[in-house]
């Protein structure tokens, strides 16, 4: 998937998670609500002063909207393991079970 791309669906994901519409995050931004449905499709890339203001109104690190999109072990391993950081261990280890059988077959 193209950046551009990946990054919108972050820019989307948190925006969802602040109970921010698209309207909302433009009148935020002082942009028109078509900048950010285009920012979220992909159709344009935010620039990174954009992206900043983007994560202090959503409420996240600026990390967090380009980690997702790094192909970067460490990031990735910055990014799973935010996931996994609210499930309880058992969990975890079904989780991690899932991901190895899965791993196994994709091969």
């Amino acid at each position: 998937m193209a950046l551009n791309h990946v990054i919108g669906k972050a820019i989307a994901k948190y925006r969802k998670q602040a109970n921010l519409s698209q309207e909302q995050l433009a009148e935020a931004l002082g942009i028109g609500y078509e900048a950010v449905s285009r920012m979220e499709r992909g159709v344009v890339i935010p620039t990174v002063d954009r992206l900043i203001e983007i994560a202090e109104i959503v409420g996240c690190p600026v990390t967090e909207l380009l980690s997702q999109t790094s192909p970067r072990p460490s990031d990735e391993v910055v990014y799973l393991h935010q996931l996994l950081s609210s499930l309880s261990s058992a969990n975890k280890q079904w989780l991690m079970e899932q991901i190895e059988a899965w791993a196994q077959k994709l091969k």
